[in-house]
């Protein structure tokens, strides 16, 4: 499911600005577990044998490296051919050598890197190597683990979460990280003048945030005030800072300034527990992550990761320059590689000494958004003109467009068949949470011509272009981003669909740094081309922000004080209930009326769902392609150059 708040709408729509999809680290993808709710006995431990994971799973006594590194046994899971392997985050199956660098492109630059409202897609998905969380997700296993916490449990109840901190973990400047470290981070994070997404994913249906103690030093406590169903999940999603280093900057109260100065100087005090430190950034040019020699985990051969001395982005907006620079060996690692570059990038496996991953139905979606907010600028202009306002708010205009979208044209020319046409909030590929029967309205010109007679908009004029009955030709903008190719070339195929219906669309690009403010804050455009990048793990939950009528990324009117419509109000009371149940499908239940409204109303008409493919050259080990982003190096410190 998508995931992003309002800080988080730079992360979100980047991604799907430059990867045709959009949302945050948080994991789950087609037909994997799904995060358990609490249990009222531990959720999760790695102080204790357990078995986890797949089923047959075993257990076994920890290896002699393993008790070199903790002094409690293992927690293993089997895999098929039966080999054991670790789940446990602190000791890793894997080998491998230090040394080497490992290179990728990123589209954006990198903007704010606040580890609690990183600022645009770069800082969101690589803060990560910095920042570790009390819990994280294995994308290979499709599982919430351990990571700065060693376990937790809950109470019978669900509304009391204790969580146990690992012993000896040192920040990256050496200090000693402990209880008082979380207890800061969740109060900054807390704060009432902190704006952030990842505090909204905190807010119950009363938007109450849990209280959080400290047991001692290395246990902390939350309470709820109402069951929150993938808790362990929303606590991933806020890196840990370090108390020492910016405690000064709560007090002084620019504590949400911290990551806006990128000077040397600046990035010296990003201290973090993570396998990286950054070390260097030129704007619009190169980000430089060097190995923190401090970090936890280490490999079963005794290694401390991660192996590689550094990882280095190279920004590069244009999607077409990316794959040539690819090709050309500028960097290592491709993600996502575009369906329409696959059998190019096939051509050159072989030569180039790279090999392309097909990792199966991507789980980011795509959409044409009309704006349905009624407000005003500070100046008192309406957002939208209030004649064309009127139609954008109805169901029947927006399942008329919906009508008029050729999908598998997209699918057949633009993706080279690599796809498949779109109509739903949770793809296909989201084999859990999807609804094959969702409410869908296919191409179909005679139909959608039929509802925009009935709206009474028709072409009075023989111009080719609809009038309203008052005689306003219906034209209207489609804003999209310029640094997404595949997005400009839908923009370009939906006015030709819209044109043959008799509506006037007029496209514009703009830099993904100019759209965001429009989008978060302007509120001024008609209609917009994006799409959401699906959430770690893939729950309803991780997207509410965008659901629920109050919303920050609500898209087509976010921030309401109440439900604008019946509808909306509906799907806010479904997700409540979602949140508060702990039973999967039961939950799953829930969330099929919330796809049913949605696939009705149409507030976002989705247009189509690629397949996901990565490319990286061959001299990596441990390189674990996934479904869940960031496809290839959300196992970073693992990662090693073959020797």
């Amino acid at each position: 499911m998508p995931t992003i708040g309002r800080d988080g709408l730079a992360a979100c729509l980047l991604v799907a600005a430059v990867v045709a999809s959009c949302g945050s680290r948080g994991g789950g993808a087609a037909g994997g577990p799904q995060a358990a709710g609490p249990t009222g006995g531990s959720a999760a431990n790695d102080a204790t044998p357990a078995t986890a994971g797949k089923a047959g799973g075993t257990e076994r006594a920890a290896s002699a490296a393993d008790r070199l590194f903790d002094s409690v046994p293992e927690r293993w899971t089997a895999v098929e051919d039966g080999r054991p392997v670790p789940v446990h985050p602190k000791v890793r199956d894997v080998t491998g050598d230090h040394g080497g660098t490992a290179t990728f492109a990123t589209a954006g630059d990198l903007g704010s890197v606040h580890p609690l409202k990183p600022e645009g897609a770069t800082a969101q998905n690589i803060r990560s190597l910095v920042w570790d969380s009390l819990t994280t997700y294995d994308n290979a296993r499709w599982e919430q683990i351990p990571n700065l916490a060693r376990g937790w449990e809950s109470t019978p109840d669900g509304l009391v979460w204790t969580f146990h901190l690992r012993e000896g973990v040192k920040w990256s400047d050496g200090e000693e990280f402990d209880a008082d470290d979380v207890i800061f981070t969740f109060e900054q994070l807390f704060h009432p003048d902190f704006v952030a997404s990842t505090k909204n994913s905190f807010e119950d249906s009363q938007k109450r945030l849990p209280k959080v103690e400290k047991v001692d030093r290395l246990t902390v406590r939350f309470i709820l005030q109402e069951i929150d169903a993938i808790f362990v999940a929303h606590v991933g999603f806020a890196p840990i800072m370090p108390q020492h280093v910016f405690q000064a900057d709560a007090d002084a109260k620019r504590f949400s300034e911290v990551g806006k100065d990128k000077t040397p100087e600046a990035l010296k005090r990003l201290v973090g527990t993570g396998a990286f430190r950054l070390t260097d950034h030129k704007t619009e040019e190169v980000i430089v992550f060097e190995r923190n020699p401090l970090h936890w985990r280490y490999g079963v051969d005794g290694k401390r990761l991660p192996y590689l001395d550094r990882i280095v982005f190279f920004v590069v907006p244009s999607q077409d320059t990316q794959f040539l620079k690819f090709l050309s060996g500028d960097f290592d690692v491709l993600e996502p590689l575009r369906p329409e570059d696959y059998e190019k990038a096939r051509q050159h496996e072989a030569t180039k000494g790279f090999t392309v991953f097909p990792l199966g139905p991507s789980l980011d979606t795509n959409y044409l958004c009309f704006n349905q907010n009624p407000g005003k600028s500070p100046d008192g202009k309406p957002y939208v003109e209030p004649w064309k306002l009127d139609y954008f708010r109805r169901s029947e205009f927006r399942r008329a467009v919906s009508h008029g979208i050729d999908r598998q044209k997209i699918v057949d020319l633009l993706l080279e068949g690599r796809g498949r046409p779109g109509y739903d909030y949770t793809p296909e590929g989201n084999r859990t949470w999807h609804k094959p029967d969702t409410p869908k309205f296919p191409f179909d010109k005679t139909r959608a011509r039929t509802l925009l007679d009935a709206m009474g908009l028709v072409d009075r004029d023989g111009d080719g272009v609809r009038e309203t009955p008052d005689g306003h030709p219906f034209q209207f903008e489609i804003v999209t981003n310029t640094e997404n190719d595949t997005r400009k070339k839908v923009a370009n195929m939906i006015k030709s669909d819209l044109r043959d219906l008799g509506l006037d669309a007029l496209n514009r690009e703009m830099s993904f740094k100019t759209l965001v403010p429009l989008l978060q804050s302007q509120f001024a455009w008609e209609a917009v081309i994006l799409g959401w990048a699906s959430g770690v793990p893939p729950d309803p939950l991780s997207g509410k922000n965008i659901l629920l009528s109050q919303g920050e990324l609500h898209m087509w009117y976010p921030q309401q004080k109440s439900p604008s419509t019946p509808w909306e109000a509906e799907v806010d009371r479904v997700m409540g209930e979602v949140s508060r149940t702990v039973d999967l499908p039961a939950r799953v239940g829930l969330f099929r009326r919330v796809l049913d409204i949605l696939g009705e109303q149409q507030p976002m008409i989705f247009t189509f769902n690629a397949n996901l493919y990565v490319g990286a050259r061959n001299r990596f080990r441990n390189l674990k392609p996934t479904l869940l982003r960031p496809h290839t190096y959300w196992n970073h410190y693992e990662l090693a150059i073959a020797r």
